[in-house]
């Protein structure tokens, strides 16, 4: 058995309370049209956790603003 995959993680810590980001397709998709690549899951939790920060918002409102925007 593989086990639980990174976005069920990154969703399940989310619930938890954890200010992260879950990066579904609508993120990732959102990531790619900024950038013009793709980049996986994990780079995209860093990319949209670090621009949370530099904006002084919490991850979860971004990835919520992100995911409401699509």
């Amino acid at each position: 058995m593989k086990g639980i995959g990174f976005t069920t993680f990154q969703y399940l810590r989310m619930l938890c309370g954890a200010d992260t980001v879950k990066p579904d397709v609508h993120i990732s998709k959102a990531v790619r049209k900024a950038l013009g690549k793709q980049l996986s899951p994990m780079a995209v939790v860093e990319l949209v956790e670090q621009s949370a920060k530099n904006m002084g918002i919490q991850a979860r409102q971004l990835d919520y603003t992100i995911w409401r925007g699509r």
